[in-house]
């Protein structure tokens, strides 16, 4: 088994510390998006540049991880708002 070398060790341990980071960072966000969220009507007005936004994002993430992470609508609802912009390109 080949040695690694020094810099391709303290290049692991700083992606690996950059990931945790980034995981928890996401956690706490999702966290005080949901504490934010119980402060707010049921029905979030938003406009169309902010659904589109939210869509183009939300289709990246694709449905599984927008089940887990989305409180501002159902996964259903933001694709459908994807499918709609797309849509409107083209009309």
């Amino acid at each position: 088994m080949p040695s690694l070398h020094p810099l391709h060790f303290l290049l692991l341990a700083v992606t690996g510390w950059a990931n945790r980071q980034q995981a928890e960072a996401i956690a706490y966000l999702v966290a005080e998006n949901r504490t934010l969220r119980g402060g707010l009507p049921k029905r979030v007005p938003l406009t169309n540049p902010e659904r589109i936004r939210l869509a183009e994002l939300g289709k990246r993430l694709g449905r599984k991880v927008l089940k887990e992470l989305a409180s501002i609508g159902t996964p259903d609802t933001i694709l459908g708002w994807y499918r709609k912009h797309v849509a409107a390109k083209y009309d």
